[in-house]
């Protein structure tokens, strides 16, 4: 499973980042290949393996490919007794002036491997942009963390800029929208607006 999920992994144009397309994501870790990376991982009793498949499954697909990518998949059953799940992602690592705060789930884990997962998490993060509302849509506002990767696949990289902003021309991956369906989706092209913060 790791070597198909680097293999998914796409570039965002003009960043020196990537990001793993929601429906690859969904074609990866399915079911079948979450019960085969913990039968390789750790002693899992047969019983109990379709119980923990299901819990990962319903609500830690994010978590489990993240720890598979990075050789840890058994450190998911401390994500599953604390709790966590894909909607506590991203984490971040507290920093007090004495030491480091872990995030749940992470007690026992080395600074390291922390680092490690931290790193590794925002591959799996870019957002779906939706438009909302009945008769009348609109693209939401999204406020995003820098770290957050833009599911792009083109990026026109021409830049305009007037007054307080900069705006260019780009194409998000089809799995990233809800924007248009079918045939449309190849000539979609979005101008995106980034307002200057300073």
């Amino acid at each position: 499973m790791g070597w198909r999920l680097q293999e998914a992994m796409l570039d965002c144009p003009g960043e020196d980042t990537q990001f793993i397309p929601g429906n690859m994501l969904a074609k990866i870790v399915t079911p079948e290949a979450i019960r085969c990376e913990l039968r390789l991982a750790s002693e899992t009793h047969e019983l109990d393996l379709d119980q923990i498949v299901d819990q990962i499954f319903s609500c830690r697909c994010r978590l489990f490919a993240i720890l598979v990518l990075i050789e840890r998949a058994e450190k998911i059953y401390g994500f599953i007794q604390q709790n966590v799940s894909d909607s506590d992602l991203p984490f971040r690592l507290g920093r007090t002036p004495s030491s480091y705060v872990k995030p749940p789930g992470f007690e026992s884990w080395p600074i390291y491997m922390v680092d490690t997962f931290i790193a590794h998490q925002w591959r799996f993060l870019a957002p779906c942009f939706e438009l909302v509302g009945g008769s009348n849509h609109r693209v939401r506002h999204y406020s995003l963390e820098g770290r957050i990767p833009l599911p792009f696949v083109e990026d026109d990289r021409e830049i305009i800029q007037g007054g307080f902003s900069q705006v260019r021309r780009i194409k998000i991956h089809p799995a990233h929208h809800n924007l248009c369906r079918g045939s449309q989706e190849v000539r979609l092209g979005i101008c995106l607006r980034e307002i200057a913060t300073d």
